[in-house]
């Protein structure tokens, strides 16, 4: 019943340089934005934790699941503020206390993140038993996937960044 649900859209910038992984950054962003508004469109309470910060006022962002014009406002105004910067939140420590803390179990937790530590996918591993119907979208870059172990690919689904887009 998608009448209770929401979707937690979980952006993970850790790793990631506006400099040297522009590509990935930037795609990263654009598939959170698309994620967005295709549940608001859809009338799903959407919220987005990221641990980018806001250049306006260089904190993570933390929105909660809402619904309407204005949720659809305040993502993509979030989205489009994020810079990284180098000593950058730890997504595991932003999500426990999420977790931990939620007594409802109808979130679906959209995880993006092209960082895939051993911190992250065992959180997630705890993550998808407990929030069923999540899902990880990992932005990899051309002829990165290779490198990827085999467990992991078929746990998230690869999102394959093309490099030489004019």
């Amino acid at each position: 019943n998608s009448s209770n649900q929401e979707v937690k859209l979980v952006l993970n910038l850790t790793g990631l340089r506006e400099d040297s992984d522009e590509l990935l950054f930037e795609e990263s962003i654009r598939l959170a934005a698309s994620l967005a508004l295709r549940s608001l469109d859809k009338g799903i309470p959407t919220g987005l934790i990221t641990n980018g910060n806001s250049c306006l006022d260089y904190h993570a962002i933390r929105l909660p699941a809402l619904s309407g014009k204005n949720q659809k406002t305040a993502i993509m105004q979030s989205l489009s503020s994020l810079m990284v910067v180098r000593s950058i939140e730890n997504i595991c420590t932003m999500l426990k206390e999420e977790v931990e803390n939620k007594q409802r179990d109808n979130s679906i937790y959209i995880v993006i993140s092209s960082d895939a530590s051993e911190d992250l996918q065992h959180f997630y591993g705890q993550l998808a038993q407990k929030f069923k119907g999540s899902l990880w979208i990992m932005p990899v870059s051309q002829g990165k996937k290779e490198l990827l172990s085999a467990e992991l690919k078929q746990r998230v689904t690869l999102w394959e960044v093309c490099e030489n887009e004019a």
